[in-house]
């Protein structure tokens, strides 16, 4: 049984992201194409509450402008968010989506603080046993 629910349809999105916002902490990341490209797209987002993991494939979705039922979540003061490796995450879904974002915790580099080796969502888990500072995007 997979450990992760995978995110392929608007139909799911939209249940997904009603789900999303009734949660006060998620973690981000997102992956693109960009090494062997031009121009990159975002290929993947993953989502961690503190229950469960969400891959959203937005190629399968029709393309990144696609996540726009993300919006209300990204926009919400009232959830924090992590991401790991903030800036560039921020700046693809800001540019693919056109997404504001309201209350976070750019992992990175509290990751350094604590010399770690682990992903946004591991941390996600232990976000409570240390404190992070909080950006306004």
């Amino acid at each position: 049984m997979a450990d992760f629910q995978l995110i392929e349809t608007r139909e799911e999105l939209d249940s997904l992201a009603q789900e999303l916002l009734a949660e006060k902490l998620l973690a981000f990341d997102t992956e693109a194409d960009s090494f062997y490209h031009y121009f990159d797209k975002t290929c993947l987002v993953q989502v961690a509450t503190p229950r469960q993991i969400y891959l959203i494939d937005p190629l399968a979705l029709g393309g990144p402008k696609e996540l726009s039922p993300l919006a209300p979540v990204f926009a919400s003061p009232e959830i924090r968010k992590v991401f790991h490796a903030a800036e560039y995450d921020l700046f693809v879904l800001k540019r693919d989506c056109g997404f504001e974002f309201r209350r976070g915790a750019p992992v990175q580099q509290t990751r350094c603080v604590r010399h770690e080796q682990a992903s946004g969502f591991e941390l996600s888990r232990h976000v409570g046993e240390f404190p992070l500072n909080e950006f306004e995007a």
